[in-house]
């Protein structure tokens, strides 16, 4: 009976070991060491007054059942809900049990309502509790109305960034190797393609009609948007 159980905590120990995190932001997988900036979508706009209500999407997944510790922190307190109770603060370091392939949400939200330009910046990461050391991953959630700011990027992965400025689009990866920047419209219609080999670049967006532009790179989980003014 003892080997018995010795054999099913064991079994038990190996398939927590395999388990892969992952986080997810509205509806998308995000690398870790990613940056993610979101208004989730449209912020929620209240008619009577004028002002928004941030509520983030972002939850946290597991391959495996395991229990997962999940640390935030920011400069300004916001109010996080994980591991069965909320509160405000500036860090937080809350451990929960997830089921396998289940997303829960992490309830991340600035509070409050602003009527002006405003901008947060969370980091976040998370392990298999026990496991801090090979199972982390992190992320950093940027929550803002500035469209300057959503523009620029909607997901940088890590060692992967494509930015827009001084009318070029410039792209930075960790090796060089061949792939393809596609620039279209919001709506799809593509607007220009790029073979590429370098491991960094800069492409000319000149001859462009301002406008808000979607690019993306084959091969790479670098992709988002770009405001031409």
């Amino acid at each position: 009976m003892k080997k018995l159980l010795s054999i099913v905590a064991f079994l038990a120990l190996a398939i927590t070991a395999n388990a892969q995190l992952s986080f997810v932001c509205d509806g998308k997988e995000i690398a870790s060491g990613a940056t993610f900036a979101t208004s989730k979508c449209d912020p929620t706009i209240f008619e009577e007054d004028g002002a928004y209500a941030f509520c983030p999407d972002v939850s946290i997944k597991s391959t495996e059942n395991a229990n997962v510790t999940v640390k935030a922190s920011s400069t300004k307190s916001f109010q996080f809900c994980y591991g069965g109770s909320c509160a405000v603060n500036t860090n937080f370091t809350r451990s929960q049990d997830l089921e396998a392939n289940k997303p829960i949400s992490l309830l991340l939200e600035p509070g409050g309502f602003y009527e002006t330009t405003v901008t947060f910046k969370y980091d976040i990461s998370a392990f298999i509790t026990g496991k801090e050391s090979t199972t982390t991953i992190t992320m950093t959630l940027v929550v803002t109305n500035d469209q300057e700011v959503l523009g620029v990027n909607n997901i940088v992965a890590d060692n992967e960034k494509v930015s827009f400025a001084n009318g070029a689009l410039n792209y930075s990866f960790a090796t060089a190797a061949p792939r393809t920047i596609n620039l279209a419209t919001v709506s799809g219609a593509e607007v220009a393609k790029w073979d590429v080999a370098s491991a960094n670049g800069s492409l000319s967006l000149f001859a462009l009609k301002p406008g808000l532009y979607v690019y993306s790179v084959s091969g790479s989980k670098a992709k988002g948007k770009i405001v031409v003014k």
